[in-house]
């Protein structure tokens, strides 16, 4: 088990983990953590989801890439991007756009409108806050000796 919003976690990451969950509505997932202020923007977001923004989306299954975005660089750089997205093993095209979309998607959470009025948010920050409680049955059940053992 570990805290998906740790500061060590990549925010790549967390974009892999929760597009992940937003396409598999037929999954129940757990998020355990401690950081209620880095997972709110994920929170709020889940709470507005609508199965349509699926559709609307860089990443929808399914969707042909029908429209054109032209670039200009200089060599060194395109060399540079040809040499990172071949270690990727993807092509120019695929890198670029994954890489544009996590750019847009990051930049997208930070000018986010947030519609959990102040209540709320602080009680469920409260929660996530507050110590935690012994648990005696799990204490003795970790207490016993394992099956293996």
């Amino acid at each position: 088990m570990s805290d998906l919003f740790h500061a060590d976690v990549p925010e790549s990451f967390i974009r892999r983990a929760w597009n992940t969950m937003a396409t598999a509505p037929q999954h129940t997932f757990q998020i355990l953590t401690k950081r209620g202020e880095p997972a709110r923007p994920y929170v709020v977001r889940m709470m507005e989801f609508k199965r349509s923004d699926l559709e609307r989306t860089p990443m929808a299954i399914g969707e042909s890439k029908t429209e054109r975005i032209e670039v200009r660089t200089t060599p060194s750089v395109k060399a540079l991007l040809q040499r990172v997205a071949g270690a990727s093993h993807k092509n120019i095209t695929d890198f670029l756009l994954d890489a544009g979309v996590n750019a847009a998607e990051d930049a997208g959470v930070n000018q986010r409108v947030f519609r959990v009025d102040a209540a709320r948010w602080r009680a469920f920050q409260g929660v996530l806050d507050r110590p935690v409680s012994g648990k005696l049955r799990l204490t003795r059940l970790l207490a016993d000796k394992s099956v293996l053992e």
